[in-house]
């Protein structure tokens, strides 16, 4: 071994470490660049993953706050119209209020007063039994056209995003 040492000149043996350092350097500086553009795509991705989450979140508290606003104005309006209605049964229950019909009976004919209104002829008092089915039916009725409209209003708002 001490013959090659004795046959390359020093300055060959200069050359030869700094061609090894040189090549150990590059190579080492290729893989921190590589290591370097990684970390900044990770970053990045993280970054893109960090503003969608963010987007994401913003979007669930809009769609909540839509929801609360809607059922919250669905609510109060359900209630008022509860306590009408309940108003209006308690008092045709109790006789307070009268519920009518527009009726004829070709069968029986009245003198006509001068006193008398118009339609007061062609007029019959339901019992009030009846007359507590029959608004019954039309509290349900207005009830469901309340729960379909706020349904309406949801699927416009939240499922297809037209709020306004």
């Amino acid at each position: 071994m001490s013959a090659l040492f004795k046959w390359i000149p020093l300055w060959g043996w200069i050359a030869l470490a700094l061609l090894i350092s040189s090549t150990y350097l590059a190579f080492r500086l290729a893989t921190v660049t590589a290591d370097r553009d990684v970390v900044s795509l990770e970053r990045d991705a993280e970054r893109e993953k960090v503003r969608q989450l963010t987007a994401a979140n913003e979007s669930r508290k809009k769609t909540q706050k839509l929801l609360l606003d809607l059922d919250t104005r669905h609510t109060q309006e359900q209630v008022l119209a509860d306590e009408k209605n309940d108003a209006m049964l308690a008092a045709v229950a109790t006789g307070a209020r009268r519920v009518y019909v527009n009726a004829r009976c070709p069968a029986v004919r009245t003198a006509t007063r001068a006193t008398s209104q118009p339609d007061e002829e062609n007029r019959a008092q339901l019992d009030p039994a009846v007359a507590e089915r029959i608004l019954h039916t039309g509290v349900d009725g207005d009830d469901a056209i309340r729960q379909l409209s706020a349904l309406q209003e949801y699927v416009e708002t939240v499922c297809l995003g037209r709020a306004g």
